[in-house]
């Protein structure tokens, strides 16, 4: 039994006998590197705008100062949710918007924008026009107070402005907003606290 196993170390021996040993590779200059440290708020509260190239913060806001950004390019047509409020949004077909929604199935079928940000991926993907209602979760406050939900129909988008109508979930407070895009910017948001364009 043991002269048949007296080969199998030996072949490992022969094989591992035959590998080349490595090249050395010079390591890559590592370059020059700078590090930035910024203040976000106590409780992370705040969204920052860094220009990398002076190291300095260029605009700060609170997280929750808005709720869906409009693509700004003139052909642009992509509406994200701000994910960090934790919001989501269901597309519930096209139904009444002026009627009360259930928010039964809710749960299992809402959506939430790619984490990537990419704009093939949103929740409400290209909905302009075709009559879908969408149930928006709001998502939290700061202190993790649940915002509460509105429906939302996107309606028409075009080189200067999106259209889309709001209510409440229960049908009330049927209203029309058009916001305006910027062209100076990627993105224009909007905040359902007072149907307003956030600067």
């Amino acid at each position: 039994m043991s002269a048949r196993l007296l080969p199998i170390p030996f072949a490992a021996l022969l094989l591992t006998g035959c590998l080349r040993e490595e090249l050395p590779v010079d390591p890559a200059p590592r370059g020059e590197a700078t590090q930035l440290q910024v203040c976000m708020g106590p409780g992370y509260q705040d969204q920052l705008w860094i220009d990398l190239g002076t190291g300095t913060v260029v605009a700060t806001n609170p997280k929750g100062a808005w709720d869906l950004a409009f693509d700004s390019k003139p052909d642009g047509w992509h509406i994200w949710l701000n994910g960090s409020k934790l919001m989501t949004a269901w597309n519930i077909g096209a139904v009444d918007i002026t009627q009360p929604a259930d928010t039964a199935g809710m749960h299992d079928a809402r959506r939430i924008d790619a984490p990537s940000g990419h704009p093939d991926s949103t929740a409400f993907g290209n909905a302009w026009g075709s009559g879908d209602v969408f149930v928006v979760d709001l998502g939290f406050s700061a202190f993790g107070l649940p915002l509460g939900l509105r429906k939302v129909r996107p309606e028409a988008v075009d080189a200067d402005a999106c259209t889309f109508t709001v209510a409440n979930l229960d049908g009330s407070n049927v209203r029309q907003v058009i916001v305006p895009k910027d062209p100076t910017c990627g993105h224009t948001y909007f905040t359902f606290t007072n149907d307003a364009v956030v600067a």
